[in-house]
């Protein structure tokens, strides 16, 4: 499967998981911190939640990067050093 075709198929995922998301929010309130009740169904804990959260930042980015034309030159691999020294810090150090 090309790259394209595979960008189309994400892109319409994210579209339909979007709609989804909206109607159910019309229904269904997300409550959180000091709003959230011993009684709610869908709750995790904060650690596990940032994780979750922000642990694709930093593999997306570094597949996505390694995939592309500009994988050799020095700079973007600056830019990729830097990205993933603030994600490492972000996503594992810091919830640790």
């Amino acid at each position: 499967m090309d790259a394209e075709r595979i960008y189309t198929y994400l892109l319409w995922f994210i579209f339909i998981v979007s709609g989804f998301s909206f109607v159910s929010s019309l229904f269904y309130t997300s409550p959180y911190g000091k709003f959230k009740k011993a009684s709610d169904k869908f709750t995790i804990k904060s650690l596990p939640g940032w994780l979750i959260m922000e642990f694709p930042c930093l593999v997306v980015f570094a597949v996505t990067f390694f995939c592309g034309a500009n994988k050799d030159a020095l700079v973007p691999l600056v830019f990729l050093f830097i990205w993933q020294t603030h994600y490492v810090y972000r996503s594992i150090i810091f919830p640790l």
